[in-house]
């Protein structure tokens, strides 16, 4: 069970932290009410964007950060406690399973009720009591012989918690995890834990003990929660659960991708057998729900993560730091979660990174624009270098590794996972009802749905001087120019290119703004320790560039050049697109001393002195040395030269290297603005070709507000 609620310190009030659902066409996540104004009771006041969902009938008085670890002032009773694990740097949080109950008077004779239904009361510390049998919904906690009552909303361990109404149909695949179905609607197994080992082939053995010495015994647990699979492993000699330190640090595995939902999906380059990390000590944990591939929804990935990190918890006691490791998508749902939900990791490793996957899509849809122009007699003009130039990337190759990876992701009948049945998909002539398989009917508690019951899209290409800087360049002729933007067209909502653009509704533009599908340089972000791994594939088949990294630098610290405090950019040979999207290492590039777990144990070490570690810091490897320092990554620098990094379509159209606008604000088309002539005809078709003008870089981006607040819900 999971209860989703604020370390609040209560007085004889009831305070109540619940979901609320988004209506049918807007998902309007829940804001924060100013939570600052404490009374003065010696303690540091809720910061002014705090979120505590407070019923109308109440009013709350002490709401306060505790201090020294301990949740009770003078005048406080009561208290839901948080695990430790966190150190409170979040003001809202779930803890899961049962209630943690803060006593002030420590000698005494705890008995709990639940709307005047006695509960079971354990003393496991000093004036800590563990409650367990509340009931799911809303309950409210009273302490025989006092006044004291806190409320609370109890979630079931299938979940939601806070990303909103459940996905359906959801297809089951734990079968291919060897697991046993609960006998549910909701593809839950029974939980399996076994000990034993990893065998030379990389699978589990299963056994009573290890059969020598140097063989890492290992606990092993799968189950579902959240409706997703779990699955998380810690070594112990004694195959004793009760020989498992408490205090563990975690490693959290994020899967690669972004996936279109409705199935359990699979852990893509996520596997908890980290016979390096285990040796450590670490826990390594994941979940199907936390590889972006299944859902490509950082909300529900949030929500995953928590409700793991308590069940994590409740099992083996309270765990330590928890460290995100992950490639490509796996970065997204990092800084997304980071950014989004502060307090759930304490650290990141990312690999292949991309900011998020709303700001990246234009760039990616644009690549299917541009190819489906290259087919085209007016598009048979341009030569490779042209092309390559308008498409923005190292190489032509990119956009058609984008065409072949996720491009599929803008039609609903062709994006599905092969986990669902061909009937159930969506047809426009034949099954208009069915599963729409597209990442904004995937994500519909996140942007709604419009009044055909699809996913709203935030998508938009109006204003876009496709091959502005190849104009610019004398690499393309105007008339190649204006063939190219009188053509390109834009997607309709079944993903068919038609000659119209594609226009995002700017309401929905803004909602995806505040509400944190974009990565911003001024949240949670910029304070918490990334290491930023990044395999260099820009002049090869692949969708990971270098440029993304710098795009991040550039909305953390306002220019690419300029290092950010907490994060650094380590770069490698590729390994190619398997490689790079699950962010696993790759065996044939150049060792060094920074093995994946090494990694980890600097980003541990970071944030527990709160000092960067020697030898952190950006770098590079050059002919398997590497080279290292704050001026590393400098124009002009070693690493510079070795490693270049391009761009997209929308960069090479004229966008900033932040890359974080949707929909631009425009301004009239100005054909002396290019540097090269236009006759006065050329100019007549310009303007003709953007009638309502062109994207304008100095402005924000059209609904490019600031965040609403954070640990949002649906």
């Amino acid at each position: 069970m999971y209860r989703r609620m604020r370390h609040v310190m209560i007085a004889g009030m009831v305070i109540a932290a619940g979901c609320s659902s988004s209506g049918d066409t807007s998902p309007s996540a829940t804001e924060a009410p100013d939570a600052s104004a404490a009374p003065d009771t010696g303690l540091e006041a809720a910061p002014e964007d705090s979120e505590v969902d407070v019923p109308d009938e109440t009013v709350t008085t002490d709401v306060a950060e505790p201090v020294d670890d301990v949740d009770i002032v003078t005048d406080v009773e009561i208290a839901l406690r948080r695990p430790d694990h966190h150190g409170f740097r979040s003001d809202n949080y779930t803890i899961g399973g049962d209630a943690l109950i803060v006593v002030d008077d420590k000698s005494i004779d705890a008995a709990f009720s639940v709307d005047a239904s006695p509960l079971d009361a354990t003393l496991v510390d000093d004036g800590i009591y563990l409650v367990s049998g509340l009931p799911d919904g809303e309950s409210t906690i009273s302490l025989d012989g006092t006044d004291a009552t806190v409320s609370v909303d109890n979630y079931p361990t299938t979940g939601p918690v806070f990303s909103g109404p459940h996905q359906e149909p959801l297809f089951c695949t734990f079968e291919s995890f060897g697991l046993e179905s609960a006998g549910d609607d909701n593809c839950s197994v029974e939980t399996s834990v076994r000990w034993g080992y990893v065998g030379d082939d990389g699978a589990f053995v299963e056994a009573a003990e290890a059969p020598d010495a140097d063989t890492l015994f290992i606990r092993l647990e799968e189950g579902t929660i959240n409706r997703g699979i779990y699955q998380f492993a810690v070594a112990e000699p004694t195959g004793d659960d009760a020989s498992i330190a408490p205090g563990k640090d975690v490693v959290y595995r994020f899967g690669g991708g972004c996936g279109t939902g409705h199935t359990q999906g699979a852990n893509l380059g996520s596997s908890v057998l980290d016979e390096e990390a285990l040796a450590a000590g670490y826990i390594v944990a994941t979940s199907t729900f936390n590889t972006l591939q299944t859902h490509c929804n950082d909300v529900l990935s949030a929500e995953t993560l928590m409700m793991v990190q308590e069940h994590i918890d409740e099992t083996l006691g309270p765990i330590g730091l928890t460290i995100g490791r992950g490639g490509s998508g796996g970065a997204i749902q990092q800084y997304a979660i980071a950014q989004n939900y502060p307090g759930l990791l304490d650290a990141l490793s990312v690999a292949a990174p991309f900011p998020d996957s709303a700001s990246i899509s234009g760039g990616v849809t644009d690549c299917g624009l541009l190819l489906n122009f290259w087919t085209t007699d007016a598009g048979a003009t341009f030569d490779d270098a042209a092309r390559t130039a308008i498409q923005g990337h190292g190489t032509e190759q990119f956009c058609s590794a984008w065409n072949t990876t996720f491009l599929s992701n803008v039609n609903p009948s062709a994006g599905c996972a092969s986990a669902i049945p061909e009937e159930e998909i969506y047809d426009a002539a034949s099954n208009p009802s069915g599963i729409r398989c597209t990442l904004q009917d995937s994500a519909s508690n996140l942007f709604g749905v419009d009044d055909q019951g699809f996913g709203r899209r935030a998508l938009d290409n109006v204003g876009i001087e496709y091959g502005r800087n190849a104009l610019m360049a004398g690499l393309i002729t105007v008339d190649q120019f204006l063939d190219l933007n009188e053509a390109i067209g834009g997607y309709d909502l079944d993903g068919a290119i038609g000659p119209d653009r594609t226009e995002a509704d700017s309401a929905l533009v803004e909602e995806v703004y505040a509400e944190g599908r974009v990565l911003r340089g001024d949240s949670a972000v910029a304070d918490i320790p990334v290491i930023d791994i990044d395999p260099y594939s820009d002049l090869t088949f692949d969708i990971h560039d270098r440029f993304r990294s710098f795009t991040i630098r550039a909305r953390i610290t306002g220019d690419p050049t300029t290092p950010s405090e907490n994060r650094v950019i380590w770069s490698r040979p590729g390994g190619g697109l398997v490689t790079t999207v699950t962010g696993e290492p790759d065996e044939e590039a150049p060792a060094t001393e920074w093995t994946p777990t090494a990694i980890v144990d600097a980003l541990a070490e970071w944030v527990s002195s709160g000092e960067r570690p020697e030898g952190v810091a950006d770098d590079c490897i050059i002919d398997g040395v590497r080279v290292f320092g704050d001026d590393a990554l400098d124009p002009g620098s070693e690493c510079s030269e070795a490693y270049p990094y391009f761009g997209d379509p929308r960069t090479a159209a004229g966008a900033p290297i932040e890359n974080d606008i949707i929909k631009c604000a425009t301004v009239p088309v100005d054909a002396s603005t290019y540097g090269v002539e236009f006759s006065s005809d050329q100019a007549e078709r310009l303007a003709a070709v953007f009638p309502n003008g062109v994207c304008d870089y100095t402005e924000p981006g059209v609904g490019q507000v600031e965040l609403r607040g954070t640990w949002l819900t649906y």
